[in-house]
């Protein structure tokens, strides 16, 4: 199955690391946010092209 790759920098990766539980695949999960941090990051994704990890 093909999906979209995002090369992210080490200081990205160390960055993000804490809030998705996955980096490398198109499936990730955000962790350690508030409900209310989640919600704007929801409704940017949903009017966007870019990933949510950008």
């Amino acid at each position: 199955m093909w999906f979209a790759t995002e090369e992210f920098t080490p200081d990205e990766r160390e960055r993000l690391a804490p809030y998705f539980t996955n980096l490398d695949g198109p499936v990730f999960a955000l962790v350690n946010l508030p409900e209310v941090v989640k919600g704007a990051l929801f409704a940017r994704y949903s009017r966007t092209q870019k990933s949510l990890r950008r």
